[in-house]
């Protein structure tokens, strides 16, 4: 297992946290979506939202100077409408594929979880990619069934829209 470290994501870390997105969905998301698909999520899904970045609600686990992991959550919904209150989103949540399975993406969510109970959460959120349901049905969510998210006015990517009471 590696020792990493997880610290909440500063504005300065936009560059670094839309690299890790890049290469961590380029490749992992490839068996689950077509090329023609991904060719054209990846521009939009690969962009840190920078008003998610300083807030205390988006972290990065480090291990030195190597970016291993990103994730957080928000009151506004992937659509951009408020959530209900105590609800939120998991935005954003990925990992280096070359540290996969070391409990990385779960000490992000875990700390993400932590956050959002503090805040107030009772119920997360997430809009998971068709691979990643076995990760998020392993910490607790619950999947409600595939939906559509709408990347473009030309594009809806299918996802799998996933549930966590934090009770």
């Amino acid at each position: 297992m590696s020792h990493f470290n997880i610290r909440p994501a500063a504005i300065d870390d936009h560059a670094v946290c839309t690299s890790l997105l890049s290469r961590s969905y380029r490749r992992l998301l490839a068996p689950c979506y077509s090329s023609a698909v991904l060719a054209e999520a990846l521009p939009v899904i690969t962009l840190a939202a920078p008003g998610g970045l300083g807030t205390g609600r988006y972290f990065l686990a480090e291990e030195g100077a190597r970016i291993l992991a990103v994730g957080g959550w928000s009151d506004i919904s992937p659509f951009g409408r408020a959530c209900p209150q105590g609800h939120a989103h998991i935005r954003h949540l990925a990992c280096d594929p070359e540290s996969l399975r070391q409990g990385i993406g779960g000490g992000i969510l875990a700390r993400m979880v932590q956050t959002a109970q503090a805040s107030g959460i009772r119920v997360l959120h997430c809009l998971s990619p068709h691979n990643a349901g076995p990760f998020y049905v392993a910490t607790g969510f619950e999947a409600l069934g595939e939906v559509a998210m709408r990347l473009t006015p030309e594009l809806d990517l299918p996802v799998i829209h996933m549930r966590h009471a934090l009770v």
